[in-house]
C-alpha cells in the first residue's frame, strides 16, 4: 500500500511517499518513507526519472537506500520501475558509503560525481537533501538534464546539465554542463 504526504519545510512543499512492505515473513508490515531527492529529464521524451531516499521508521537508511522509478508522462503519468538493464547500465546508482546520518552514492550518467544525502537539521521528521558539486559550488541537486544525440542505432549523450541551488545563504541557482564523449 502506498500513499503520499505533503510536508511543508523551509518554505517549500515536499512530498513524502510512505510505503508499507513486508521485510521478513511473519513480521507484519513495516513503514518505510521515501524522500524525493532529484529527477532526471531527458531530451528524447517527456518521461522523468525520480530518485528517492528510503528511510526506515527509526530514521535509518534502508538496505537499498535509493529508490528509482519512471513517471511516464507520455502514458498518463503512470509510474514504472527501472528495468534491470536500465538499473545496471544506464540510470542505476553505486553506493559508496552509508551511515546513520549520511549516504554517499554516484549515478550511472555521471559516475565521477559523488552525491551526498544528509538530513536537513531544521526539518520535521528528518527530511533529506541531496548535495553535489555544481559549477564549483556545493549545491542541493534538483535535476539532471540529459541531451541525447540524434541519429545512429545506439543513443548517445551530447551533454549533461546538473541544476541545483547553492547551499550558501544566497541559495542562488547553479548549473554545470558536462559534455559527452566526442
Amino acid at each position: 500500500m502506498r500513499f503520499h504526504r505533503i510536508l511543508i519545510l523551509l518554505g517549500f512543499a515536499a512530498f513524502e511517499t510512505v510505503c508499507y512492505a513486508k521485510d521478513t515473513p511473519g513480521s507484519g508490515l513495516t513503514e518505510k518513507s521515501f524522500h524525493p531527492l532529484f529527477k532526471i529529464i531527458r531530451s528524447v521524451n517527456r518521461n522523468v526519472l525520480i530518485y528517492e531516499a528510503c528511510v526506515t521508521p527509526d530514521n535509518q537508511f534502508c538496505p537499498n537506500p535509493i529508490h528509482i522509478y519512471w513517471i511516464m508522462k507520455n502514458h498518463g503519468d503512470k509510474t514504472e520501475p527501472l528495468t534491470a538493464l536500465e538499473r545496471r547500465k544506464v540510470y542505476g546508482v553505486s553506493i559508496i558509503s552509508k551511515d546513520l546520518n549520511k549516504l554517499t552514492f554516484a549515478i550511472k550518467p555521471i559516475p565521477s560525481r559523488r552525491i551526498t544525502v544528509t538530513r536537513i537539521p531544521t526539518a520535521d521528521k528528518g527530511a533529506l537533501s541531496a548535495s553535489i558539486l555544481i559549477g564549483g559550488k556545493q549545491a542541493r541537486l534538483r535535476e539532471v538534464f540529459i541531451q541525447m544525440k540524434s541519429g545512429g542505432l545506439v543513443p548517445s549523450v551530447d551533454y549533461i546539465e546538473m541544476r541545483g541551488n547553492a547551499l550558501e545563504e544566497t541559495n542562488e541557482s547553479v548549473l554545470e554542463r558536462i559534455n559527452g564523449p566526442s
